[in-house]
């Protein structure tokens, strides 16, 4: 999952405590990694002289460095591999109080640039078996000690048999790290005794990338230190603390927010160019944050560390010209269907020029000035303004003397977003649910359209009558390189590219997709049902709020004669051929209907705004 989060409150007003709180929770997290970092320095660490590394799943070397015994696994590592430690008591190194390991990257040089997958110790267990014996005694681990204040995963769920969370720098390593292991009390067992650590990754990253330690150190050491450290007074306050505020975070209602945060320092990955753009070759020199120097200048409140907060401020700077210029375009995008510059993914020298430089200019300033950046405001007085509001009827002259309208001469016609036109259909059926929040909707999709695309061959429509069968195209699944079909034939991207502005199409697939699309089927017979019930023994106004539901506009004069004609044409063709009706769980009367919602989704008048 992302990483970092923080929990949001659904209410507003617990904003306060639930920052508060997290940020004391933070804190308290760094006071133990950096006196656990002191105290892990000064340790005076041990490799057993009989220590034996090995995997049933993977082969491994061992070298010693600067007097560690160093593991690194070769070739392919899968899932589920186990690392097995074993060495044999000896007296310079007992009673046992800690274990330490040092992972880091294959490559160490390469890493600090272009990351390599790291390993996550999904269970870490140990036991230990006295002379003269044949069974193993598991021994008890109290605590896991990282180097990192906010981890993405729990490093105490190293100690669960059944998560698959734990510590490890996931899911990338561009460093060396550190982990210490804390027994609950020494462990003092005979001269001779075997002693056995187990490491077991279940975490397989994207169903591809195993994340398993694939280089490190193993020591240990007999210092009482470590429990004097854990047992201290000031250690068990703060540890009553944080358990306190957890306990207090926990019960505030709230949500988990992905956002972006800095990495510590010594945790973060050296920047470097691409050499000439070749993202596999990266040129030596390290890259510190900067702008272009052509925009208005950056000035950090440390030089030297400059950080996402500067870049906040110089991009609402008022001298940067480029920020609300680039939004209000965008918003005139999203309401007018074309940008005052065209191009949304190119503002530069490469892209189209602005067909009204002045309007832009305006609007960019007061943005920032009059509307204090505020988005609802801007999009106020777009819709309000004489030129939204003015018909969008053309003449054949003005079609071809300003096909796209860049003169504002007429209001503007664009059709509906892939999303808006699914939603808009569930809306006028009145199936569409309107929940915030939760898990992905299978909507119904033709038969065989998800296996060409992803070669997955189970879609577990959601049932009927399940809320989540209904919900907004933003929550149906859809996978990177193969969206929800029906979205494709309104001209939704694939999800490989960041995609700034659509290029709307007009192909038969669309209108094959509102005809004879399974989930559109279900919305027209939704919509028919919804007439019917609406004005009982009333066709003339059962038709009449079909059209005023899908198209917004009254139904009068020649075009009601038509949609009349053709209810009672399918109402005959369904008298005559009953089983058809039967096909569609309905009466003639409904089959008609359902016949004339299919129509009337698939106008124009029902896709364009």
């Amino acid at each position: 999952e992302h990483h970092p989060r923080v929990k949001v409150p659904h209410d507003p007003k617990k904003y306060s405590q639930a920052n508060s709180l997290q940020n004391e929770i933070l804190a308290l997290n760094e006071v133990e990694v950096e006196q656990t970092a002191k105290l892990r320095e000064s340790t005076k660490w041990k490799t057993p002289e009989s220590l034996k590394i090995s995997s049933s799943k993977v082969k491994i070397k061992t070298k010693k460095v600067d007097g560690r015994l160093e593991f690194q696994t070769t070739g392919t590592v899968p899932v589920g591999t186990v690392l097995d430690f074993k060495f044999n008591v000896s007296e310079d190194m007992w009673p046992l109080t800690a274990i330490h390991m040092e992972v880091m990257p294959e490559d160490m040089e390469k890493a600090i640039h272009s990351a390599e997958w790291a390993g996550t110790m999904s269970h870490v267990w140990m036991s230990v078996r006295q002379p003269d014996t044949k069974k193993f005694v598991d021994v008890p681990i109290k605590m896991v000690l990282g180097d990192d204040a906010n981890p993405p995963l729990d490093p105490q769920q190293s100690l669960n048999k059944k998560s698959k969370e734990g510590w490890g720098p996931h899911t990338k390593i561009y460093r060396k790290r550190n982990v210490v292991f804390l027994l609950n009390e020494p462990l003092d067992v005979p001269v001779g005794s075997q002693v056995k650590f187990h490491i077991l990754h279940r975490i397989n990253y994207l169903a591809a990338f195993p994340l398993v330690t694939r280089r490190g150190t193993f020591a240990v050491s007999d210092d009482t230190a470590w429990l004097d450290w854990y047992n201290s007074e000031e250690t068990k306050a703060l540890h009553q603390k944080r358990k306190t505020a957890k306990a207090k975070l926990k019960k505030i209602p709230s949500v988990n927010l992905p956002i972006m945060a800095e990495l510590p320092e010594k945790l973060s990955r050296d920047m470097r160019m691409f050499d000439k753009g070749n993202w596999l070759e990266k040129l030596d020199k390290s890259l510190k944050p900067n702008v272009p120097a052509s925009l208005n200048t950056f000035n950090p409140v440390d030089s030297d560390k400059p950080t996402r907060l500067d870049l906040a401020k110089w991009m609402v700077d008022p001298k940067n010209p480029l920020t609300a210029r680039v939004a209000v375009n965008r918003i005139w995008e999203q309401i007018f269907g074309y940008g005052i510059v065209v191009t949304l993914e190119d503002f530069g020298s490469s892209g189209e020029l602005p067909n009204h430089p002045a309007l832009l200019d305006d609007l960019a300033v007061r943005f920032r000035t009059e509307m204090k950046w505020s988005t609802k405001t801007l999009i106020r007085e777009l819709v309000l303004s004489n030129v939204y509001r003015q018909s969008a009827k053309v003449t054949k002259e003005a079609s071809k003397r300003d096909p796209r309208n860049y003169d504002l001469a007429r209001g503007p016609r664009n059709r509906l977003t892939a999303e808006m036109i699914r939603d808009n259909a569930l809306a006028v059926s009145d199936l569409l649910v309107t929940k915030i929040g939760g898990g992905v909707s299978y909507p119904p999709i033709p038969r065989g359209g998800y296996t060409a695309a992803s070669n997955r061959k189970d879609w577990h429509t959601n049932k009927v009558g399940d809320e989540k069968r209904y919900r907004r195209a933003i929550y149906t699944y859809g996978k990177r390189s193969s969206p929800y079909p029906s979205l494709i034939a309104f001209d939704a991207p694939s999800r490989e590219v960041c995609s700034t502005r659509r290029i709307t199409s007009n192909t038969p697939i669309s209108a094959l997709t509102t005809l004879n699309d399974p989930a559109f089927t279900e919305k027209c017979a939704a919509l028919a049902r919804r007439v019917s019930e609406a004005k009982p023994d009333d066709l003339a106004a059962q038709l009449k709020m079909a059209y005023q539901l899908t198209t917004s506009k009254d139904l009068e004069g020649e075009k009601f004669t038509l949609v009349q004609d053709l209810y009672r044409n399918a109402k005959k063709s369904y008298d005559e051929q009953p089983k058809l009706a039967q096909q569609l769980e309905a009466d003639s009367h409904i089959a008609a209907l359902i016949s004339v919602a299919t129509v009337l989704l698939n106008l124009d008048e029902s896709l364009t705004k």
